[in-house]
């Protein structure tokens, strides 16, 4: 199936390039999208190396290197499907946004974002980033890649407690208010 190889890769240079872009186009740098962390720094940072490694598979399965991985038509469509739904989901939460685009917590001034995917969910970004890990994992069909998925949603969860709490303190009313109207993920 050399078009799902292709799909995969497609999908990660969309992906990558839409957000290069979009932080090129708001002259964001990485040392500005690196807030401190709002958990333990060992349990945080593992979680970002565990995604990472993760969302490799497809790619490392797309060039050739097989790995642990096995293939099926059905989890190749079903993955792909997945995957490309929290591409665009984790995409089109940081174009919506921008320059306050933080992994952790930052002591800047930012915008309360509460339009578009925000209106619908307090954290779009990290649902994507969920759904891309799911994907990831189905696409592989491993129970590494399974295992893998839901240390970086169980951490990811407690990561959003964290700045749940810190925005709470910082932004008050506001955040109270839009908390009681938006879930924090898109189906909860």
């Amino acid at each position: 199936m050399d078009y799902v190889n292709g799909i995969i890769i497609g999908q990660y240079l969309i992906f990558i390039t839409a957000t290069v872009y979009i932080f090129s186009k708001n002259r964001v740098s990485i040392k500005s999208i690196v807030g401190r962390p709002p958990i333990n720094p060992a349990l945080f940072f593992s979680m970002k190396v565990v995604m990472i490694l993760l969302w490799s598979f497809p790619l490392m399965r797309a060039s050739g290197i097989g790995l642990f991985f096995f293939t099926h038509p059905v989890s190749d469509i079903i993955g792909l499907i997945i995957m490309g739904a929290g591409f665009a989901i984790a995409g089109s939460s940081i174009a919506r946004l921008g320059k306050s685009t933080r992994l952790g917590i930052s002591d800047e001034v930012f915008e309360f974002a509460r339009t578009g995917l925000y209106s619908v969910s307090r954290n779009p970004m990290y649902c994507g980033f969920f759904i891309i890990s799911l994907g990831a994992a189905v696409i592989t069909l491993s129970i590494i890649g399974l295992i893998m998925a839901v240390y970086v949603i169980s951490v990811t969860h407690l990561v959003v407690l964290a700045e749940e709490k810190f925005l709470d303190s910082r932004l008050q009313d506001d955040w109270r208010e839009y908390k009681k109207l938006t879930p924090r993920y898109l189906v909860v």
